[in-house]
């Protein structure tokens, strides 16, 4: 009976820092407006390893390279952006 006990606790422990970080990672995301971040927030604390997993998952795909956590934005798409921002006159071109 004790081995259940410390297996459901282990359980539990993995589920709340699950949550925990993909909750922190959905909030600090640029990918959803602010209801939308409530709403999956919500979704992932009442369904514990699921939603947390899900939206994780989500979040990742959504980086791109799975390097960092959030979306890609226009700005970083756009040659424009970068043929400006590599302008030969730069300091650090020279």
């Amino acid at each position: 009976m004790a081995g259940n006990v410390e297996a459901l606790e282990y359980v539990l422990i993995v589920a709340v820092v699950l949550n925990v970080f993909v909750s922190v990672a959905v909030a600090i995301s640029g990918c959803y407006s602010a209801r939308q971040k409530i709403s999956q927030i919500v979704i992932i604390w009442l369904l514990p390893i699921l939603g947390a997993v899900l939206f994780g998952l989500f979040l990742v795909s959504q980086s791109g390279s799975g390097a960092g956590i959030g979306c890609r934005s226009e700005v970083e798409d756009d040659p424009q952006t970068w043929s400006a921002l590599l302008d030969k006159d730069h300091p650090s071109q020279k």
